[in-house]
């Protein structure tokens, strides 16, 4: 989802991209998706040896698919705006971010979370974009004890 002033990815991420901070529109045409998604890879881990290995199987495994679906799938992800209609959720919202996503700017989530009523927000510190993985536990923890508040 594209914040209300530009991109939602965190600069680490625009960076890998070859884009500036300030960039508004992202033209995944231009880029080596190959090395984007290794990248991407890479940055949703703060376990660097565990990034490191799956970017070189990400790496392998993009080469074999065509790449226009995944391309058509990025330019979604990144230019789809919902936070107009946020405010129409009525179920208990858990949103949850890690402090040290480097994918996308856990800022992002605070607008998120300030935009649903009824919402709670959690922030992983040190959690990465994939803490649910890194951090099981502190996640099912959340996740569990949200569910049974109610």
């Amino acid at each position: 989802m594209a914040g209300a002033e530009g991109t939602h990815l965190h600069p680490d991420m625009l960076r890998a991209l070859g884009m500036e901070e300030s960039s508004q529109r992202i033209d995944f045409r231009k880029v080596d998706f190959v090395q984007i998604m290794a990248a991407t890879v890479a940055l949703a881990f703060n376990d660097r040896s565990l990034g490191d290995s799956l970017s070189a199987q990400a790496e392998t495994w993009f080469k074999q698919f065509d790449i226009d679906g995944f391309i058509r799938q990025w330019e979604a992800v990144t230019s789809y705006n919902a936070l107009d209609r946020l405010h129409k959720i009525q179920a208990r919202t858990l949103v949850i971010t890690g402090t040290e996503d480097r994918l996308v700017d856990p800022r992002s989530l605070e607008v998120i979370a300030g935009l649903i009523p009824n919402s709670k927000l959690v922030k992983i510190e040190g959690g990465s974009h994939a803490f649910f993985m890194e951090m099981s536990d502190r996640f099912n923890t959340e996740v569990l004890d949200f569910l049974k508040a109610n």
